[in-house]
């Protein structure tokens, strides 16, 4: 994966050696696991060391997803300076290994680069899970923990992309929007390392 990586300055993590097996029968050269969910932080210097972008690829199913949640908390907090993290999720309840079987490998490698997405893309739906945002109480608690999330953003043009996206999912107004997280930027800023 090492040569590969070299070559393409990216790597995909997945989650077992299957996995790993799999995507390369499917010549996705470039996938290391970390066995399980265990990531650590030595394992993150490693990743960074070796490339310019780590695409997580965890399991579809909600261990899965929590999963990359972890993994990019520990990235987050442990990246090595240069290292851009991107994520792609797989259908609900799917791995690697079972996307590759039931859909061929040229499926595959086209979905790993299609499907990719920012941290924050992941959180647009990762945070929806347990809300019913039908529910104004439920939708108010979703906004803020995106806006929390925009909040310890350094880019103001990635910030506005996002409150773009929320304005315009939810019929909110953009200006609202951003009062809210300019207030909520102090705060995010001091916890800041």
């Amino acid at each position: 994966a090492r040569k590969a990586a070299r070559k393409d300055n990216q790597l995909y993590l997945f989650e077992g050696f299957m996995d790993v097996i799999s995507a390369f029968s499917a010549n996705v050269q470039n996938g290391v696991a970390s066995m399980g969910t265990s990531l650590t932080e030595e394992q993150v210097g490693i990743l960074g060391r070796a490339c310019r972008q780590l695409v997580i690829c965890y399991d579809g199913d909600s261990a899965g997803q929590n999963a990359i949640d972890r993994a990019i908390s520990l990235v987050n907090d442990h990246r090595p300076a240069g290292l851009q993290l991107r994520i792609v999720q797989l259908p609900a309840g799917i791995d690697p290994d079972e996307y590759v079987q039931q859909k061929g490998s040229a499926e595959f490698k086209r979905y790993l680069t299609s499907h990719v997405e920012t941290p924050i893309d992941f959180y647009f739906d990762f945070y929806r899970h347990g809300h019913n945002l039908n529910q104004q109480n439920e939708l108010l608690a979703y906004i803020n923990q995106i806006l929390k999330l925009l909040a310890g953003q350094q880019s103001p043009v990635e910030q506005d992309l996002y409150l773009e996206r929320l304005a315009s999912e939810f019929n909110l107004d953009k200006a609202s929007l951003k009062v809210q997280l300019q207030e909520m930027q102090p705060q995010a800023n001091s916890g800041r390392r």
